[in-house]
């Protein structure tokens, strides 16, 4: 089975318990920018790519004590109706969401 997470961080602290997120371990696609991490969309023409700074929603998450612990695996940019079965794997407690 193919893991759900195309990237995870590294430096994920326990979340903080600050904020109305506070406590909650998210998840984002690679389609959402955070500093630092790859951001490549699902998309052979953006390997390698990094993001140089963080979306509004990914700042807004983390302002609010969220903490992100990797993004997950999408098709290319999002748009693709087949490939990634992440969905359907989570769904029948297969997946290796830890």
């Amino acid at each position: 089975m193919e893991p759900i997470f195309f990237y995870r961080n590294p430096d994920m602290s326990s979340p903080s318990g600050q904020g109305p997120l506070g406590g909650l371990k998210i998840a984002v696609q690679p389609t959402l920018s955070v500093a630092g991490w790859p951001t490549e969309a699902g998309s052979q023409a953006l390997i390698g790519y990094q993001a140089l700074e963080d979306a509004t929603v990914v700042e807004r998450l983390q302002s609010n004590g969220a903490a992100l612990i990797g993004a997950t695996r999408v098709s290319e940019f999002g748009f693709g109706l087949r490939g990634n079965q992440a969905g359907k794997a989570i769904q029948q407690q297969q997946a290796d969401a830890e």
